[in-house]
Parts: C-alpha cells; sequence; structure tokens
C-alpha cells in the first residue's frame, strides 16, 4: 500500500518529466541546470530572445553564500553579491561611474515542501517577479546560476546573476 500511495505521490512528478528532490542527496548542479532552463524559459517568453549560460564569478558566489547564507539575511547577501563579486567583474567606465552593470537576484527556500527541481525554479521566478527585482528581469542576455543547499538548515539558495 506504501508503494501505490508512494507512485500517486510521484506520478505527477513523472508524468511532467519533473526532477525529484532528494534531500539527503539535492544536487545543485541539477538544480543550477533546470534553474536556467527556466528563467531561459520565462525570458523567451516575454522577450523574444534567449539566455547565454556563462560560469563567471561561480565559485566566489558559491563560496560566499556557503560561508555567509546562515549569518547575513537575505536581502544583505545579495547585496554583497553584488558589492563584493559582480562588481568585479564589471568594465572599468561602469565601475568609475557607479552604473550597475551585473546584477544578481537570489532567493531562498525551505526544500521541505517541494518535490522537484522545477517547483523550486518556478518559486524563484515567482518571488522575483512579484518583488522590487521585477526590474532585473531582463537586464541581460547572459546570465548565470548559482545554487547552494544547506543541509543541516534545508534551505536552498538560488542566486541568478545577469552580466552585461
Amino acid at each position: 500500500m506504501k508503494r501505490i500511495i508512494t507512485l500517486l505521490l510521484l506520478f505527477p512528478a513523472i508524468f511532467t518529466n519533473a526532477q525529484v528532490v532528494d534531500i539527503n542527496k539535492f544536487d545543485e548542479g541539477k538544480m543550477n541546470a533546470v534553474m536556467f532552463s527556466r528563467m531561459n524559459y520565462y525570458i523567451e517568453n516575454r522577450n523574444f530572445y534567449s539566455l547565454y549560460k556563462t560560469s563567471v564569478g561561480h565559485k566566489r558566489i558559491y563560496r560566499f553564500i556557503e560561508k555567509h547564507n546562515e549569518k547575513i539575511a537575505l536581502l544583505d547577501l545579495n547585496e554583497e553579491i553584488n558589492r563584493r563579486i559582480l562588481r568585479k567583474f564589471e568594465s572599468k567606465a561602469l565601475s568609475v561611474t557607479n552604473i550597475v552593470g551585473n546584477v544578481s537576484l537570489i532567493d531562498s527556500i525551505r526544500i521541505d515542501s517541494f518535490i522537484t527541481y522545477q517547483a523550486i525554479a518556478d518559486n524563484c521566478i515567482t518571488t522575483w517577479t512579484n518583488s522590487e527585482n521585477l526590474i532585473f528581469m531582463n537586464w541581460s542576455q547572459i546570465g548565470g546560476v548559482v545554487s547552494y543547499f544547506n543541509k543541516r538548515t534545508r534551505i536552498a539558495y538560488v542566486s541568478f546573476a545577469y552580466f552585461q
């Protein structure tokens, strides 16, 4: 009986070709791929262009989130990623004039209530489109995703960075 109930719960995810989240083995690489795919789909449907994937600053952003996720509030974490990491990849002209060139969006999600990576990605996009971050959703055609999963708190941090 337990197997039938489990199959019935997983059927929608299997039917839609979704990838189920295993909390004990959260796959950050898979989350990055799914998030980029969902964000690209969102952008294509609204702006008629595709995103190009980059891994610029990926390791630095990952290490920063890993080190500071429990110490800094989410908005401050995003601000620090923009200021400390992404700012270093901007052109000299942008940095001298204090004009923003590279922008990061970040969201944190408790994984217990989500069953698929697609649901997590869709939740991030919904959060960003229903906030002040909406103005950055069409910032550039070049983007990169960094996700980090804190096993102790069971919170996934998903960062999407736009590069000019």
